[in-house]
Formats: structure tokens, sequence, C-alpha cells
């Protein structure tokens, strides 16, 4: 027996495939995992992996959001892409990249995710090295005593993507 949560990722899978057969065909392809130990969801290019209590917080429009944003993390070749980089920052990167893609088609936006206008139009790689660098300053800063005591780097909207 399906849970509620996985159910309802299921609807909204089949009218999101009607609505956007672009990002539905992909998301047809990756298997849903209920997953708890996640924050909010995520794909490693062969499942997206979600937490059911965020999925039952989420509107449907929000729900085609992760859909959307998950599957442009594997038509980016993002988890493929990453090599040595570092990552958390990394999907940081990636997470601002997408997000604003998605805005900017008129998704639903979903409280805490990354989209930081600094970065429009930008490529994955060249936020990357933007957030890697504000990291590693905040971490002098840490070091000398005036930092901030945290990255600037705030929740990814999708979690893990």
């Amino acid at each position: 027996m399906e849970s509620k949560s996985l159910q309802k990722m299921l609807d909204r899978r089949a009218s999101f495939t009607a609505r956007y057969p672009f990002f539905g065909t992909h998301a047809m392809r990756l298997e849903l995992v209920e997953d708890t130990s996640a924050k909010t969801a995520y794909t490693d290019g062969k499942v997206i992996g979600f937490n059911p209590y965020f999925v039952e917080q989420l509107t449907g429009p929000q729900i085609d959001m992760v859909y959307a944003h998950e599957v442009l993390h594997v038509v980016l070749n993002h988890p493929w892409r990453r090599g040595d980089r570092d990552p958390d920052v990394w999907n940081q990167a990636g997470d601002h990249v997408i997000n604003l893609t998605l805005i900017a088609e008129r998704f639903d936006v979903i409280k805490g995710m990354l989209a930081d206008r600094k970065f429009e139009g930008q490529s994955t790689e060249y936020v990357y090295g933007q957030l890697f660098r504000e990291r590693k300053q905040d971490a002098a800063q840490d070091q000398q005593g005036g930092g901030k005591g945290q990255s600037n780097s705030g929740d990814s909207d999708s979690g893990e993507s």
C-alpha cells in the first residue's frame, strides 16, 4: 500500500506530465522514493527522493516546482558535472541557476529556496566559484574572530537536490 505522500507525488506527476510534457517525460524516468532522512527532495539522476513530511506541506503547483527542479538537475547533468567540487556548494549553485530559470517560467516559489538574482544568466560553474569564494572568505573571517558565524548560502529549495 502506498503512503499518502507517495500517492500525492504520483497523482501530481500524472497531471504535471500533461501540463509540462518536456519535464514530465524526464520525471517519469525517475523513480520516486520516500526518504525521511532528506530535508526536502533530491535526485541522483536515477530517483527523486523526497521527505514525506515536506511533500505534505506543499501545494500542487509547488510539487510541480519540485519535479521541474529535480528534472533540471538531471537535464543539466549536475550529478555528473560536479567532478571533485564540494558537493554542498555545487548543489547550492545548481539550485540558484535552476530556481531562477523556473521562476522566470512562472513556476511557484517554495519558501526558503535559493534564487539570488545576482546569479541570473550565469552558469552553475560560475555560481559555484562565487559561492565557494564566499564560503572561504567567511571561514577566514571566522578564524580571525570577525566573521558572521555562518555561510551566506541559506537553505535549498528542493533541498538536497
